[in-house]
């Protein structure tokens, strides 16, 4: 149990700092219908820093931190997660100008650039906790993604993001916790598909 706490107490401090200096801060009401409503509030922050370098291939080095602090009246309702996470990793866009000939000026007859979007490699650590901070989650983790905003000529492509995380439950022994607790592992989760404008404009008349 002291361990889980501990964990909790740094998740915590995760969240504040990233409250103190976030670039977005979102609060929202929230409101658990179940049999008994129970009010809460959501705090969500982010924070992220980046260094692009610029070339045939711009690649973008970043780091991000965000946190999603969802708490109601009353904690043994909220089956939503206290999160805290630091990640980091680098951006390789898949871009490249218009270029002339070795030694020759640029012309209209030049090859047109061409972009195909980007891949993201990141890795990231974080914690988890239940408002309760019976117990605790760390988690260690790296994700891969590919998305384009291309969709005029290459809406036929979807996008996509895998990640692989182990999963370190604190306290997980004691029985006390056992109702509450998570599972030590591995977990995989991802998405695939297609971000398209609403507003239709890339559409051919």
């Amino acid at each position: 149990m002291r361990a889980g706490r501990c964990c909790a107490a740094v998740l915590m401090l995760l969240v504040s700092a990233a409250a103190a200096s976030a670039q977005t801060i979102d609060i929202r009401p929230l409101l658990l219908l179940e049999e008994n409503p129970v009010p809460g509030i959501r705090i969500a922050t982010e924070y992220a820093q980046t260094r692009v370098l610029i070339g045939p291939y711009p690649k973008n080095w970043y780091w991000h931190a965000f946190a999603d602090a969802p708490l109601f009246t009353k904690a043994d309702r909220n089956r939503e997660t206290l999160r805290a996470q630091i990640d980091g990793g680098l951006q390789i866009s898949l871009f490249r100008p218009s270029l002339p000939a070795p030694g020759q000026p640029p012309s209209p007859d030049d090859p047109p650039p061409w972009n195909y979007g980007f891949v993201a490699l990141q890795l990231g650590v974080g914690a988890e906790a239940p408002q309760n901070v019976r117990t605790a989650d760390v988690t260690l983790g790296a994700s891969l993604a590919y998305e384009h905003d291309q969709y005029h000529s290459l809406w036929f492509i979807p996008e996509l993001r895998i990640a692989y995380d182990a999963v370190f439950c604190i306290d997980c022994n004691d029985a006390a916790t056992l109702e509450h607790s998570g599972d030590t592992g591995w977990r995989a989760n991802g998405d695939i598909g297609w971000n398209i404008p609403a507003d239709r404009a890339w559409v051919p008349a």
